[in-house]
């Protein structure tokens, strides 16, 4: 993730430092202190993502029967719609069990017990739902991608082959990781736009569809993800399932963030501190909660310090405790957070 500031930055990072000295109790001289101002902003986040395309929906054809194909409806190109009839197996056996069944339950229906009926009906729905695995249908609106049987083929019930395939292209789909870090600034409907190869400096507008509420635990990198579901409402013309994209997600963020540079922040025992001057000139240990961004700045989450205050700016031999020197900081990890690549002006 990159934390665009803009100029505020340019503010943030020129430090004053016309005479102002700190007390040293430990030596006679006063030394110089840096002193700069808690700035507070707005930002926008980039997220890069890549991924593939899929189609709206496949369907690979099956039988749920058993026997030689007899009827094959469809042709490569073909358009169909859902619960069109696509093929057929020999259904002689199941026709005649199904007749045999319709006829024992007239017969018996006069003579036979409540519990007797009962079992007949259940077995004359289940000649029916034989005949029914004798058809294969369209599950969905589509268009015919793949034939691969003729009439006399014989087919086994639940083949792992790939028989017939039905696929929607109404739109095109996409699956993208993020992680929890970014996932916050996206929502369901925000506009985005990715970049192909096979449409060079022709970026195609797509929309994130779906955020799920359960994430999913990275062990390895210590960070949670979300499967996050991009759509193109309307594919255009030379990009297809299979294709490879990227793309760059900007959101700007509606929340004011307080920012200092992660120089002012000391660490001592598991907690973080800033020195902050009060108005009467005087100096103080502020305890605060910071989460380092990137590129020398972090954002306070928490403590006595507000937009416009004063703080000290430590040395690099002062601060060798510090963020900057590798210890984590209260509030967040010492370090750019998951995803991130440093700050962009």
């Amino acid at each position: 993730m990159f934390i665009a500031i803009g100029a505020v930055l340019i503010v943030l990072l020129a430090v004053a430092v016309a005479g102002t000295r700190k007390k040293n109790k430990n030596k006679s001289s006063d030394d110089i202190v840096r002193i700069a101002k808690a700035m507070e902003t707005e930002w926008t986040s980039s997220i890069d993502v890549s991924g593939y395309l899929e189609a709206a929906d496949v369907q690979k054809v099956q039988f749920r029967g058993t026997g030689a194909i007899t009827g094959v409806f469809v042709q490569v190109g073909d358009k169909v719609e859902k619960g069109q009839l696509l093929a057929t197996i020999d259904n002689t056996s199941q026709r005649r069990n199904l007749l045999k069944a319709r006829q024992e339950l007239e017969r018996q229906k006069t003579i036979a017990s409540e519990k007797e009926l009962e079992l007949l009906e259940l077995e004359l729905q289940i000649a029916e739902n034989n005949m029914e695995y004798t058809k294969a249908v369209a599950n969905f609106d589509g268009e015919v991608t793949e034939v691969n049987i003729h009439v006399g083929d014989y087919s086994e019930a639940a083949t792992t082959l790939n028989l017939m395939q039905i696929v929607d292209k109404s739109y095109l789909k996409a699956y993208v990781e993020v992680d929890e870090m970014d996932v916050r600034n996206l929502h369901e409907g925000m506009e985005i736009l990715l970049n192909f190869d096979s449409l060079p400096n022709q970026p195609v507008k797509a929309v994130i569809h779906y955020i799920p509420f359960l994430g999913t635990y990275n062990s390895s990198s210590g960070i949670g993800t979300k499967k996050v579901e991009i759509r193109i409402p309307e594919p255009p013309e030379g990009i297809y399932p299979g294709y490879s994209f990227s793309s760059t997600i900007e959101s700007k963020s509606n929340i004011k963030y307080l920012l200092v540079q992660s120089s002012a922040v000391r660490s001592q025992r598991g907690k973080s501190y800033i020195t902050k001057k009060n108005a009467d000139g005087s100096f103080s240990k502020t305890e605060v909660a910071v989460r380092y961004l990137g590129e020398g700045l972090s954002q306070v989450l928490s403590g006595d310090i507000s937009a416009g205050d004063e703080y000290v700016l430590n040395s690099s031999s002062q601060n060798g405790s510090g963020p900057m020197g590798g210890a984590m900081m209260n509030g967040g990890a010492g370090g750019p957070p998951a995803g991130g690549g440093g700050m962009s002006r």
